[in-house]
């Protein structure tokens, strides 16, 4: 039966109605932070601010020691790294899953997954970053070094595909090809980076940096050209890991403050203290996550023909 134009155009307008109200939900994400000290991963309203729970304890069957990383896999599980090891969990429940890697000796730091596929994870004792194989997560040995990676605390890929590594000690970001790990250039702004902390792209795909002991985030273009401090503001005191958050804006780690801040993305004014000091708890965060909460996401992204969250393997 042919429908009428009429009908047809109400069903366009209905459907567009219908993907605007799923991706304004959709948009509602978690954000997490992992507690060092705290050994524990809290959950927050990505809208607000506000203190949802604990989602993961101190007292866990998976991890015993700190909460250092986090990131989603492509199995849509979190990955929790840290000095005791790397870990599994549901993200919306903060159920456990597995231990996937237990030795101690290794030292994880900031975990990510690849174009790849493949989990990548800095290793601060060792000053190198490891590489896990993505459906298996064998242990695929180290991927990048340099004598003057020491202390690799976070890491990024940027939009050209290679691997950026935060040097904290050398005081520089360290840029290795994305697919053979083959060292390729440093970044560095004299005194101005002064303990290299978290890495971000943003959408300009220019690099920013949490500098810890200058208490600033800098920015630089993707091959290394310092631009300037982005943000300072609002009293932020030993930047840690910074991630862009779904309204574009800068979220950032201040460990002394033990508290998130938030920048303009465009600006890098100051906008407010998101996640207050002690708020759930909070007593030491160290690296934070922006995740969509099911079962709202895939269900209905899917629905409209869009992909929020890629399942498949390579």
């Amino acid at each position: 039966m042919m429908m009428n134009i009429s009908s047809s155009r109400s069903a366009v307008i209905a459907g567009t109605i219908l993907c605007t109200l799923i991706a304004t939900t959709t948009a509602l994400a978690d954000l997490l932070v992992a507690s060092y000290s705290g050994r524990n991963v809290l959950r927050y309203d990505s809208q607000t601010g506000a203190f949802i729970d604990e989602l993961i304890s101190a007292n866990d069957q998976g991890l015993g020691g700190a909460r250092i990383g986090l990131a989603l896999g492509p199995d849509g599980l979190l990955y929790v790294s840290g000095g005791a090891g790397i870990g599994r969990y549901e993200p919306n429940t903060g159920n456990f899953i597995d231990v996937l890697v237990s030795p101690i000796t290794y030292g994880y730091s900031g975990g990510i997954f690849g174009p790849d596929g493949d989990y990548y994870v800095g290793n601060y004792w060792y000053s190198n970053v490891r590489c896990f194989d993505g459906k298996t997560m064998a242990d695929l040995g180290v991927f990048a070094s340099d004598s003057n990676l020491i202390d690799a605390i976070s890491l990024t890929f940027g939009p050209n595909g290679d691997l950026y590594v935060s040097s904290f000690v050398t005081d520089q970001v360290m840029r290795f090809n994305g697919q053979t790990g083959a060292y390729v250039s440093s970044i560095s702004a004299g005194s101005a980076l002064d303990g290299p902390w978290g890495l971000a792209f943003g959408s300009d795909d220019n690099l920013y940096v949490s500098s810890f002991n200058s208490d600033t985030v800098l920015r630089f273009n993707i091959d290394g050209t310092f631009q300037g401090v982005f943000a300072n503001g609002g009293g932020l005191d030993g930047p840690r890991d910074l991630k862009f958050g779904p309204d574009g804006n800068l979220y950032v780690v201040s460990t002394a403050t033990k508290s998130i801040l938030r920048y303009n993305g465009t600006t890098g004014a100051f906008i407010d203290e998101f996640v207050t000091s002690g708020s759930g708890g909070l007593v030491d965060p160290k690296h934070i996550l922006f995740i969509v909460p099911e079962p709202t996401s895939l269900a209905l992204w899917t629905l409209c023909g869009i992909t929020l969250l890629r399942r498949t393997r390579r």
